[in-house]
C-alpha cells in the first residue's frame, strides 16, 4: 500500500475514533448531571401532602393526621404541630418538637382489648405553646379495667359500683370496690384505670425524653370527669425526663376526673 494511502486511512481511523470518544463522553456527562430535578414528597394515610423532613399541621383544629407505632416516616426530624390536633402512637424519636399556637398532639385511646403508650424521645427542644398542649386526658383504661401487670387490659381488680378507679393510689368509694394499686411512682408506664359505673376514662400515658423543654402550655394524663358528677377515672402516667434547660410556666399534671368520689 502506498504511504499516501496509509496516512489516508490512518486520518479516517483517528476521526472516527474521536467522534466515538465524543458521542460516549456525552452519554457519560448525560448520565452524570441529569437534566430533572426530583422532588420526593410523602403523603399520610388522609392523603395529606407533607414535606418530607417537617410536618406542618395547620388545618385549623380539625384531626388531620396523626403516626401509628410503625409509622416511623419522621423519626429523626423536625415535627411542628401548628393549630390542630395530631396523634401520635407507639415510640418515635424526633430531632426537635414544637406544639404550636392552638396545637394539640395526643395519642389513641386505649379501647377494652388495646392499651395505648406514647413514648418521645427529642434529641434537640420540645416547646409547647401558650395555648397549646400534649394531651393524654381521658385516653386510659375504659370502665371497670385496669393494668394486667403485663401491659395489657383486665377487669380483674377494676373498680365496681359508684367507685373511682385506682393508679398510683386508691379511687374513692361510695360503694363497691375502687380497684387495685399498680404501676410505679417514680417511673411510670400504665394509663388510669377507668371508673366504676360511669364511662369516664383513666388519664393515658406518655413519656417524654427531651433535651431542652420550653413549656408554656400543659402537659396532661388527667382522666376524663365522670358524667353528672359521678364516679371517674384515675389519672393517666406521665414520665417526663428533662436533660436540659426546663423553662416556661406551664403546667403538667395527671389528675383523676374529679367525679363525686
Amino acid at each position: 500500500m502506498k504511504l499516501a494511502s496509509v496516512r489516508k486511512h490512518f486520518r479516517l481511523f483517528a476521526l472516527a475514533s474521536f467522534f466515538a470518544v465524543l458521542l460516549f463522553s456525552l452519554c457519560l456527562t448525560n448520565r452524570q448531571q441529569p437534566s430533572v430535578t426530583v422532588a420526593v414528597q410523602a403523603a399520610d394515610q388522609q392523603h395529606t401532602v407533607r414535606a418530607a423532613a417537617t410536618y406542618l399541621c395547620t388545618a385549623g383544629g380539625q384531626a388531620t393526621g396523626g403516626l401509628t407505632a410503625a409509622e416511623l416516616d419522621f423519626d429523626g426530624s423536625d415535627v411542628e404541630i401548628i393549630n390542630c390536633t395530631f396523634i401520635i402512637d407507639g415510640t418515635h424519636s424526633f430531632t426537635n418538637l414544637s406544639v404550636l399556637g392552638t396545637g394539640v398532639l395526643t395519642q389513641t385511646a386505649t379501647t377494652t382489648s388495646t392499651v395505648t403508650r406514647t413514648s418521645i424521645t427529642v434529641t434537640g427542644t420540645t416547646v409547647v405553646d401558650t395555648s397549646a398542649s400534649i394531651s393524654m386526658v381521658g385516653t386510659g383504661f375504659t370502665q371497670n379495667r385496669t393494668s394486667d401487670g403485663a401491659g395489657g387490659v383486665t377487669t380483674t381488680g377494676g373498680a365496681t359500683g359508684a367507685s373511682g378507679g385506682s393508679h398510683g393510689g386508691q379511687g374513692g368509694i361510695a360503694s363497691g370496690t375502687s380497684g387495685n394499686t399498680y404501676d410505679s411512682v417514680f417511673q411510670p408506664n400504665d394509663p388510669g384505670a377507668g371508673s366504676g359505673n360511669n364511662t369516664s376514662q383513666g388519664g393515658g400515658y406518655l413519656k417524654l425524653t427531651t433535651g431542652d423543654l420550653s413549656l408554656a402550655g400543659f402537659i396532661s394524663a388527667n382522666a376524663s370527669p365522670g358524667a353528672g358528677g359521678a364516679s371517674s377515672g384515675a389519672g393517666g402516667g406521665v414520665w417526663l425526663i428533662v436533660t436540659g434547660a426546663l423553662t416556661g410556666s406551664g403546667t403538667v399534671s395527671a389528675n383523676g376526673g374529679g367525679g363525686v368520689v
